[in-house]
Formats: structure tokens, sequence, C-alpha cells
């Protein structure tokens, strides 16, 4: 089952998440399957933990970047303008 995780990372990799989203779902309903049917074997709860680590890590990581991106464009539309402007910091949650 890992080996179907590889597709997700690759699109993760380049960035294409709409590809991974899809794929990510695919793989989701398929372990979903095995789980109701009984047949997933401990070698493959390990593999979907694993994945699971895996993703939460490179989301927070990705999290970040476009927070400290949007903080960066925030702060330069702020200096860039000829009025001044009350600073702000713009915090997302996902």
């Amino acid at each position: 089952m890992l080996e179907a995780a590889i597709p997700i990372r690759r699109a993760i990799e380049r960035e294409d998440f709409e590809a991974a989203g899809l794929l990510c779902e695919t793989w989701s309903r398929d372990v979903s399957d095995r789980i109701v049917s009984g047949l997933i074997s401990r070698e493959e709860w390990w593999d979907v933990t694993e994945f699971y680590r895996w993703s939460q890590a490179v989301l927070r990581c990705a999290r970040a970047r476009m927070q400290e991106n949007l903080n960066a464009r925030h702060a330069a539309g702020v200096y860039s303008s000829n009025e001044r402007r009350q600073p702000a910091l713009i915090r997302s949650t996902f």
C-alpha cells in the first residue's frame, strides 16, 4: 500500500496539489474499503500511519511558507504605499 502513496508524494514535491488531492482521495477510498472489509494488514496500517505523519509535516511546512509569503506581501504593500496605514499582521488557520 505504501507504493500507492509514492505518486501522491511526487505530486506534492512538484507542488501539483490538485493532482495530489485527487490521488489522495482515491488512495483514501481504497484504504477505507480495506478497513471496512477487514482486509487491511498490520503492515498496511503502519504504511498509512507513516504516510499520515509525513503529510502532516509537509503540510505544516507548506502552511508556514505560505504564511511567510502572505506576511511579506502585506508588508510590501504597507511600506510601498505613500499613505500611512496602521500595520497589521495577517493570520490564517487551516
